[in-house]
């Protein structure tokens, strides 16, 4: 927890109870970086299919979906591995009438990816305190590429990463010119839960 962490005079961090590690298996490990470079690309067919199919890159399925539909597998993905901002991000799980989970239930979720998961809880935790908006996973994105490239694998270029996330951007942007334009937080946050319910909808990850 944020507790556990000091900016110290020299301007470095220093980390406080350091005991909850963990050690992922090389498949779970490689898995991770896959998404990683999907989800900095804001390639969301390709991030979905690797939530979706996790079974056939990992020791074993990490999610299961009751519905999963393009916007949920993407919601489980940004919420879970990322600090931006997300529909689910500050969802009350505990609100079980009102909660998106609830109706389109989560059947699985990672156990190998947990520790992964808590740290991106508290790196949005620390973030709100501090009044910081980045991203962890284009943090994370060099460490990614040069883990697959050690394991033999030819991940995308920095560049084409780039002009992937320009690309959507420019989805984005052409969207809101095309009259998507005056949506609150609010109602961008209620019209992406509503997109976990639903299918064959237009990803609004797009109007973000």
């Amino acid at each position: 927890h944020p507790g556990n962490i000091l900016l110290l005079p020299d301007g470095k961090i220093g980390l406080l109870d350091f005991g909850q590690t963990k050690t992922l298996k090389d498949k779970d490990r490689l898995w991770l970086c896959r998404l990683v470079l999907a989800m900095c690309a804001e390639d969301y067919s390709l991030t979905a299919e690797l939530v979706r199919d996790s079974h056939k890159y990992c020791t074993g399925p990490q999610f299961m979906l009751e519905n999963p539909t393009l916007d949920a597998l993407n919601a489980i993905a940004f919420t879970y591995f990322d600090t931006r901002w997300t529909p689910l991000a500050k969802v009350n799980v505990f609100d079980m009438n009102n909660s998106p989970m609830m109706k389109n239930r989560i059947l699985r979720n990672t156990e190998e990816g947990f520790m992964v998961v808590r740290v991106g809880y508290l790196m949005r935790g620390l973030m709100t305190a501090c009044k910081v908006e980045t991203s962890m996973v284009l943090a994370w994105e060099p460490y990614a590429r040069l883990a697959l490239q050690r394991a033999g694998e030819l991940p995308p270029s920095g560049t084409t990463t780039w002009l992937k996330r320009s690309l959507s951007k420019a989805k984005i942007a052409y969207a809101k010119l095309s009259g998507h334009e005056g949506y609150t937080e609010i109602q961008k946050q209620e019209a992406m839960i509503s997109q976990f319910e639903d299918t064959d909808q237009l990803a609004p990850w797009n109007y973000m």
